[in-house]
């Protein structure tokens, strides 16, 4: 262990010198990692955020009231979308010129450039506080910024498995790394998949609750912009440790007198898998006269209401003997799937029936898993548009995402 920390330790020494790097200007970089058990095994796939190939023009009259003409569309931009093939041209350029800098960065012997270090390696290693010490001394406020930054965007997923270790751990300086990665702009972003959420959110709801992490549970569910956040740290929070919080601070929120407190209790009710969520928000519509809080709990209640209609939809598609009507379930549950879905999938087909109808269905599932994950985004991006269940202008959205 003590030789592989050594290691380590040489690797890292080598970011604080004029390593290979990317381009300033090149998009955010995605790794996908998956974990049969609780993150301890990693299986990684790289792939340039979407985000960077998406692209809209704003039309608005004249005569225009609500909102505002976006000012960043232009005739050049215009000129940019109908030109089907530019996307697939940066696309290639951007594999291109990734491709040179893992080769030079390997060459260098840069190891944690798009890799993905064992957790379990990691855990070790940290025993061996000295090095931890050394390692963080980039988020010391003491340290030259761009050189803090440097090192942390090419050693970023050495980072991100370093902080969720010591988030395990309860290191004093958990929390600071934690912030540090969130607030600076990471090149390389770990995402879990197939939810597509952050890595580092997901390593902080694994934690055992304490007093001091619960205020950063707090603080990170009250930081969210807009109501796909919410619905992600709801999930994070439930396959985590902080379902039992959650489900205290939902009923604290809705006691308080602040709108802003019962808005955004009401909006994560709507995102819990569990029965208890429903029946309170049933119980909230009844309480309630027919205000502002009566519409939000309407539509908290159909969010999760389309979850459970998902289920049902796909509980029927794989398990039907008619082929016909396999293919009308699953047409209808294509239009209530959202995320949730990767929690619950699992079990439901591990509960169909094992016959030979079974069998086809779950090959015509997987061959369409692409679809599903389609309709997925397409859901997203209209839940991206509001928060606390009110719809933003086209102002505030272009605000929020900066």
């Amino acid at each position: 262990v003590r030789q592989y920390a050594d290691d380590i330790h040489k690797i890292w020494i080598r970011l604080t010198t004029e390593v290979p790097r990317l381009p300033d200007d090149f998009p955010i970089i995605e790794l996908n990692i998956t974990s049969d058990d609780n993150f301890e095994q990693f299986y990684n796939k790289i792939s340039l955020s979407d985000d960077n190939f998406v692209d809209s023009v704003t039309f608005s009259s004249r005569n225009i009231v609500w909102g505002i003409a976006d000012i960043n569309s232009s005739k050049d931009q215009l000129t940019q979308i109908q030109d089907i093939n530019a996307n697939s041209r940066l696309r290639e350029e951007f594999r291109r010129i990734l491709t040179e800098v893992q080769k030079d960065q390997l060459e260098f012997g840069n190891y944690f450039f798009c890799e993905i270090p064992p957790k379990d390696v990691i855990a070790e290693i940290s025993q061996y506080p000295k090095l931890v010490d050394i390692w963080l001394t980039p988020i010391k406020p003491e340290y030259d910024n761009k050189t803090a930054e440097k090192i942390i965007q090419i050693g970023s997923t050495f980072y991100s498995i370093l902080c969720s270790v010591l988030l395990d751990v309860n290191h004093p300086h958990a929390i600071n790394l934690y912030h540090y990665l969130k607030n600076i702009n990471r090149k390389i972003s770990l995402k879990n998949s197939p939810t597509n959420i952050c890595f580092l959110d997901y390593a902080l709801f694994q934690v055992i609750p304490n007093g001091s992490i619960e205020n950063e549970w707090q603080s990170r569910f009250e930081s969210c912009n807009s109501d796909l956040e919410l619905m992600e740290m709801t999930i994070a929070a439930q396959q985590g440790h902080a379902l039992n919080w959650l489900n205290s601070y939902i009923n604290t929120k809705l006691n308080s007198s602040a709108p802003l407190d019962f808005s955004r209790a009401v909006t994560i009710l709507g995102f819990l898998e569990t029965d208890d969520a429903f029946t309170r928000l049933s119980q909230l519509k009844e309480e309630q006269p027919n205000t502002w809080k009566k519409e939000i709990i309407n539509i908290s209640l159909n969010r999760w209401q389309s979850n459970s209609w998902a289920k049902q939809w796909f509980y029927l598609f794989m398990n039907t003997d008619d082929r016909l009507m396999a293919w009308s379930y699953f047409r209808l549950f294509l239009r209530c799937v959202d995320k949730r879905f990767w929690l619950w999938k699992d079990k439901l087909i591990c509960n169909s029936s094992s016959n030979n109808f079974h069998q086809l269905y779950l090959i015509f599932f997987e061959e369409n898993i692409n679809k599903i994950e389609n309709f997925i985004r397409k859901y997203e991006r209209d839940l991206e548009k509001y928060f606390l269940c009110y719809r933003l202008s086209q102002e505030l959205l272009q605000i929020s995402h900066k």
